[in-house]
């Protein structure tokens, strides 16, 4: 075992974290600086398979080396990494070069001795060890943390004064809607909140209620007897199940449960409440009791009929050749200069335009967003023009107009208060004198009617 790199054809690196929320940037750093070829990057446990190891030890051939950044990131245990190392490693002529920790060093195939097999040996155990006490650390800070009162994770969104103030608000008959609305919080967090637990005498007395009534019964007070469903039933019965049974029988976390399966983690609490209290029964759908009769009165039921209107359909443009015919389309043809066109005081540019420069083009625009034009040449569409002064803006054609106003309030405030100051300074006429009129310009008779200038010639 050294620390010297030997010559080999290729260095492939191998990057793993457990969970999506962590990072792979300090492995990913560490093995660029190690000069490696190609870098793997996993998400997955080493509980779980990891079949881009798997891949990357499969290209590897004799004289290369895989990388790696701590033992761990191969391996749960010295037992894991000898084997790694000797028989995936080491019997196919592959060298393993380990960055950091107290294994660090490249370990050759071909160049282990007794001796370096030992330290390799003592270090592995040393990293274990190290592993296990800290993971017992943190166990033991968790627990001492929870004698103490304190829970990890984020705080509840009911706490006991909301669930006090909630179940008194659902005694008076407030929906479960109503109520989590007026608290701020999610109506499914209050439905559970508000669920009684299982195996409590409130949940045994509405679990029957929730189910409805089954065809049989067992003896007073219990669940529905499997005997007594269909064959439909015990089928959807035993689907149900399968849907709980990793969480039962496995610990895999419900939620996780129900989406392998494709199913709302809402019903899968719901079914699994069932199940708690009326056993596998009580995943069977029964009829309900109100079943056939309306919950509507039939002159409440006839008025809202009578009073339903049939809203018609909007028009919808078939094509986008109707929908450019939504668009304003301004009259006078406009000139693509070399910064672009010119309207409405915007420049707007597209890169299609630099060939039809010198070039007549229609425009179509939309009045409330006039940062954007559609340019049409000889009545095809040719390309969207966008104003990049004000990219990623909406501006209507009435703020335009309404900024052009004010600029010309503006300016003719301006030459008014200049024309005053001039006024003050200029000396005024004699008393004895009237002022003198300028004589006024004749002016060119024009017919009232529009003709040519040739006509008037």
């Amino acid at each position: 075992m050294g620390t010297a790199a030997f010559d080999n054809s290729v260095r492939i690196g191998y990057a793993r974290v457990s969970t999506r929320a962590q990072d792979h940037q300090a492995q990913l750093d560490a093995l660029a600086a190690a000069h490696c070829r190609e870098v793997i990057v996993e998400t997955a446990s080493t509980r779980d398979a990891r079949p881009k190891l798997a891949s990357a030890l499969a290209m590897l051939q004799a004289g290369d080396t895989l990388v790696i950044y701590k033992p761990d990131r191969v391996a749960r245990s010295m037992k894991e990494l000898l084997v790694l190392l000797e028989d995936q490693l080491h019997g196919r002529g592959i060298g393993l070069h380990i960055l950091t920790g107290i294994c660090a060093g490249m370990h050759r195939p071909d160049g282990a001795t007794i001796a370096d097999k030992m330290l390799f040996m003592v270090a592995a155990m040393a990293a274990e060890m190290e592993r296990d006490l800290i993971r017992e650390r943190t166990l033991d800070g968790l627990r001492a943390a929870q004698a103490q009162g304190r829970r990890g994770g984020r705080p509840a969104a009911v706490d006991d004064d909301v669930l006090a103030i909630a179940r008194a608000r659902r005694e008076r008959g407030e929906s479960v809607t109503v109520i989590a609305r007026h608290l701020s919080i999610g109506r499914s967090t209050l439905y559970r909140a508000l669920a009684p637990e299982p195996g409590s005498a409130p949940f045994a007395a509405a679990a029957p209620a929730r189910l409805g009534a089954g065809p049989v019964t067992g003896p007073a007070g219990q669940a529905p007897l499997l005997t007594g469903l269909s064959s439909g039933q015990r089928e959807q019965a035993m689907a149900r199940f399968a849907v709980l049974r990793p969480h039962l029988e496995d610990g895999v976390p419900l939620a996780r449960a129900a989406g392998e399966a494709g199913v709302a983690a809402r019903t899968a609490q719901r079914w699994l409440a069932r199940y708690r209290a009326c056993g596998l029964a009580g995943l069977a759908r029964t009829a309900r009791a109100d079943t056939g009769r309306r919950r509507v009165p039939a002159e409440l039921a006839g008025l809202i009929e009578g009073l339903a209107l049939r809203k018609p359909r909007p028009t919808v443009a078939a094509s986008l050749d109707d929908l450019d015919l939504l668009l304003v389309m301004v009259a006078k043809p406009r000139m693509v200069h070399r910064d672009g066109i010119h309207f409405q005081g915007l420049r707007y540019l597209a890169r299609a335009l630099a060939a039809y420069i010198r070039e007549p083009v229609t425009i179509r625009y939309d009045p409330r967003d006039i940062t954007e034009i559609r340019v049409f040449h000889r009545n095809r569409f040719l390309c969207r023009a966008i104003s990049p002064k004000h990219a990623g803006e909406t501006i209507t054609l009435k703020d335009i107009q309404a900024a052009r106003a004010a600029h010309r309030r503006a300016l003719r405030g301006q030459i008014n208060e200049r024309i005053t100051r001039i006024t003050d300074f200029l000396p005024g006429p004699a008393p004895d004198q009237a002022p003198q009129l300028p004589s006024p310009v004749p002016r060119r008779a024009t017919p009232r009617l529009g003709t040519y200038l040739e006509d008037t010639r």
